[in-house]
């Protein structure tokens, strides 16, 4: 009962992580779009009713404009669905 949601990964497009690498999201915003899909059908069949935030990505300003590019293909390839 103390845990109030689920955040879909940290940085996916960071490409110094070596786990973002391997898991092919850090070039790849549709990659990633798949994971938040798949982790969100995961909460709501086993923690309904808990939130799924998406993962942040780095600063816009820190990368810009590739992190801003990242977080505009996330929005239009459709993940507003799978995020409260």
């Amino acid at each position: 009962p103390r845990i109030g949601g689920f955040q879909i990964w940290n940085e996916p497009n960071r490409g110094a992580d070596p786990t973002n690498v391997t898991m092919g999201v850090a070039g790849s915003p549709d990659n990633y779009l798949e994971l938040l899909a798949l982790a969100h059908n995961v909460v709501r069949n086993e923690a309904p009713g808990k939130r799924v935030v998406m993962a942040a990505t780095t600063a816009i300003n820190q990368n810009y404009p590739s992190s801003l590019d990242y977080n505009r293909a996330l929005y239009d390839a459709g993940a507003a669905p799978f995020t409260d």
